[in-house]
């Protein structure tokens, strides 16, 4: 219980980290957050699909086969996408690399990984045989593993060369908090998701643990972003708790409206905790995107309908949101002057 509890701290932590740089990367209009906040959101779902996973071979397994197969394809394509986001962040952080044919080839075949590694040719299927559960891994499994060694690898060496070249300290100790993160993330999943469980046996726990081995990663990014000074740390802060707090208002409210009130007056009794968790996050989807599909929408209308005009207080918000995200005066001057002409 412990675990699970940590687990949730942990996820809660990752989400508003993922939405407090993804909304100070829309100010910022800072390219190598923008790949981050998509990083970060990504590993926390490909955290929350494997753990699922890991109690694969309970009694609920054999009563809802379909949803582990579907959440088992889920958690491929995630990590799939995971790996992707990784190898084009190195592009972009410490150092904006120069986008060569080798690089656009790797991302190409990491699409294609992608969208292979939702099926069963890659992330294969449970299934009953003998009335015992029974993993099939897919026919292409092998180019998942390659795959992940190649990106794995590449970051490795291509920071590594970066460090050896550079006599920038501060480039040089953000590859260095980079890299430990990395090598630190690697150790923990090979230890907890690989040996211990050769050693000890096969332990939930241990998978779970081994599952979030991503996270020094993102937390020593994050570390080396907020050094190099790209965002202000405050601000960054006080929006992640808010939308923190937003998204676990609205799913309480929805649980506290629909399943308790709503209990006393209609008869759920024949729904499913699955069902009603599937409801709840649905939820909290809608609740959170409502205001971003408002603001595309008014966009497009206005430049329909009137075509000359502005709103000055939209205009006034993007500048205010670049000079309070960001100290460098350079970058204040560019975001002011991209939204002065939008």
């Amino acid at each position: 219980m412990i675990i699970v509890i940590i687990l949730v701290l942990i996820a809660v932590v990752q989400l508003g980290l993922s939405l407090g740089i993804l909304l100070q990367s829309n100010r910022t209009n800072e390219r190598s957050q923008q790949i981050f906040a998509g990083l970060s959101l990504s590993i926390l779902l490909w955290t929350i699909t494997n753990s699922v996973l890991t109690f694969v071979d309970s009694q609920f397994t054999l009563e809802n086969l379909w949803f582990f197969n579907i959440t088992n394809r889920i958690a491929f394509m995630l990590g799939a996408i995971s790996l992707q986001l990784i190898y084009i962040f190195n592009l972009f952080y410490p150092k904006h690399k120069v986008i060569r044919r080798v690089h656009k080839l790797i991302i190409f075949f990491g699409v294609l990984l992608v969208i292979v590694s939702s099926t069963e040719l890659i992330a294969g299927n449970f299934s009953l045989v003998k009335d015992k559960l029974v993993y099939h891994a897919g026919s292409l499994s092998v180019l998942f593993v390659l795959y992940t060694f190649a990106i794995l690898f590449l970051v490795l060496i291509e920071n590594g060369r970066q460090l050896k070249d550079t006599n920038n300290q501060l480039l040089r100790r953000q590859t260095v908090t980079l890299l430990s993160g990395l090598v630190l993330s690697i150790f923990h999943a090979t230890l907890f998701i690989i040996i211990l469980p050769a050693i000890y046996g096969k332990n939930n726990i241990l998978y779970i643990i081994g599952y979030c081995a991503p996270y020094y990663y993102t937390s020593f990014t994050v570390y080396g972003m907020v050094r190099q000074k790209l965002f202000d740390i405050r601000h960054f802060i006080v929006r992640a708790v808010g939308y923190l707090f937003s998204a676990t208002t609205v799913g309480l409210g929805y649980v506290l409206v629909v399943y308790i009130v709503g209990g006393f007056i209609f008869d759920i009794s024949n729904i499913t905790y699955l069902q009603r968790l599937f409801f709840a996050i649905i939820a909290m989807i809608i609740a959170t995107t409502y205001a971003p599909i408002i603001r595309f929408f008014n966009r497009v209308t206005n430049k329909f309908f009137y075509k000359d005009a502005y709103e000055t207080q939209g205009v006034l918000d993007k500048v205010s949101g670049v000079i309070v995200g960001t100290v460098d005066p350079h970058k204040v001057q560019k975001g002011a002057l991209l939204a002065l002409s939008e």
